[in-house]
């Protein structure tokens, strides 16, 4: 045990270059621990989240200023409709939604999102009124 403590492996060679070729990939960890994409798939999931950022905060009323998304609650069932779209259609992680619909804490972000998914009603009228923005 304590080999596997300090890093070691148990198993044959051919289990080891599998572990190491899994540590040459380039992935990024969000703070979650989640993998995101690296590079150019990262920043087109980006450039795709500005874009339904944009349009769904049009179709769905949210005001484009900061401060005044900061003004409403964190839960707002339309910020609530949008950070569904975006986690279910882009590469963003939970904190670069909660930064930029200022919806608090990304934690506060993920559970909106579980919660939100679980409501039928809130569903239905996600699916009505953003058809549009994919």
């Amino acid at each position: 045990m304590e080999a596997i403590r300090r890093g070691w492996y148990l198993g044959k060679e051919s289990f080891k270059d599998k572990l190491l070729k899994l540590l040459e990939k380039p992935t990024l960890r969000s703070g979650s621990g989640s993998r995101r994409a690296a590079g150019a798939e990262r920043d087109h999931g980006e450039k795709e989240a500005m874009r339904i950022l944009r349009e769904g905060s049009l179709i769905l009323g949210l005001p484009s200023a900061a401060a005044a998304l900061a003004d409403l609650r964190k839960t707002d069932p339309r910020k609530v409709q949008l950070a569904i779209l975006l986690r279910t259609h882009t590469t963003v992680s939970n904190a670069w939604i909660a930064e930029r619909m200022a919806m608090g804490h990304p934690g506060s972000v993920s559970r909106s999102v579980s919660e939100g998914r679980s409501n039928k009603v809130l569903m239905k009228e996600m699916e009505d009124m953003l058809i549009g923005v994919l």
